[in-house]
């Protein structure tokens, strides 16, 4: 009952801006009050009832684990990898914010030349198409980082753990060690996939 009411309510302010707009220049300025009048008494009530409550959760409000390991791993790389560094993870919006550093987008959103790996399930090609500096890894989160591959235990090496239980890893590249070559995605030419 309470979204309906809610529907309703911001369907009424609606019309009553628009009797408050509707004349344009010749509307008598008393209808134009009126109309912002009603519209303001119609939204007070629920204003001011959500007010305390939004005040008390804002107060309150603490990160969810997962994105607090985040932005530590991030304000680690931003004190101790290079400003032109890269990280590869999924998850990318706290690490880019906090970081100030490149993200790579194993899922593709934001480094869309990954979506043909990605398409085909093929992570540990998509994760050598465009290697980080760094790479992050969290068990709980996804299977998508293939740390576990022989040639990931090579040429990166573990640095720094953060959040509950030191979960997330934090991975440096070594870059005296080769990584193999990605095949290429699918329909690429010269990959023999139609």
């Amino acid at each position: 009952m309470a979204v309906a009411l809610l529907y309703g309510l911001a369907f009424l302010v609606g019309l009553l801006a628009r009797w408050g707009a509707g004349a344009g220049a010749a509307a008598a300025p008393a209808g134009r009050v009126l109309a912002l009048a009603g519209a303001a008494a119609a939204l007070g009530p629920v204003v001011f009832s959500l007010a305390p409550a939004e005040a008390r959760w804002l107060r309150r409000f603490s990160w969810p684990p997962h994105l607090q390991a985040y932005r530590e791993a991030a304000e680690w790389l931003k004190a101790n990898a290079p400003p032109a560094a890269s990280v590869s993870y999924y998850e990318v919006g706290t690490l880019g914010y906090f970081s100030d550093r490149t993200v790579i987008d194993m899922v593709g959103v934001v480094t869309p030349e990954l979506l043909p790996y990605v398409r085909r399930h093929d992570f540990a090609g998509a994760f050598l198409a465009r290697p980080g500096d760094f790479a992050l890894y969290h068990p709980d989160r996804g299977p998508w980082m293939p740390v576990g591959a022989p040639w990931f235990k090579r040429a990166y090496q573990p640095v720094a753990a953060f959040g509950e239980g030191g979960k997330l890893i934090l991975f440096e590249r070594r870059p005296e060690m080769p990584l193999p070559s990605a095949r290429p995605p699918a329909g690429a030419e010269g990959s023999g996939e139609p």
